[in-house]
């Protein structure tokens, strides 16, 4: 029994393990801020955050997963340790979220940012007109939108990401980064 035990011990050493990639982790941080027609903001801001994984391919499955923050500051997160017991991308590009350990919840996949000084507020300024000059908006013609964001402090570096919505509907996303 023992010359087979130690058979199949070596025949598991040595069969081929097939890995096709490593998982990324993220820090998605999301600054939300509700604006009026004459671009004051109506006060309510949501700043939140969420920690995520991609495995990067459909095949590969994670288990009993961890990650270790290496600071919490300036938010409500209790712990550095996030956790998930099985993550996997079924779909390109897809992120499964972890669970973190908030003030609210030990089992959170959100948490708050409490230091205003982390996540700025981007003030938001629009200016647009149809194709008569004037403002009204209509789907029969050609409407003009520009926008300016700005920052009262440096821009932190960073790949950024504007989504435009449209009568509550996403319209298009554009992205800029700053280096």
């Amino acid at each position: 029994m023992s010359g087979i035990g130690i058979f199949l011990v070596f025949l598991l050493m040595t069969l081929p393990l097939s890995v096709h990639a490593a998982p990324s982790s993220y820090i998605r941080e999301e600054v939300t801020a509700n604006y009026f027609a004459n671009g004051t903001m109506d006060g309510s801001v949501s700043t939140i955050g969420y920690i995520e994984v991609d495995v990067e391919n459909q095949a590969d499955v994670l288990q009993m997963l961890r990650l270790e923050l290496s600071n919490t500051t300036g938010t409500n997160l209790q712990s550095n340790m996030s956790y998930k017991n099985v993550a996997a991308s079924p779909y390109t590009s897809d992120r499964t979220r972890i669970y973190v350990n908030t003030t609210a919840d030990s089992q959170s996949i959100v948490y708050n940012i409490t230091d205003p000084n982390i996540a700025a507020i981007i003030q938001l300024r629009l200016d647009y007109q149809n194709s008569l000059g004037g403002t009204e908006i209509y789907s029969g013609g050609t409407n003009t939108f520009t926008f300016n964001l700005s920052n009262d402090q440096l821009w932190p570096l960073g790949t950024y990401k504007v989504e435009i919505y449209l009568n509550g509907t996403l319209a298009r996303t554009l992205e800029f980064s700053v280096q």
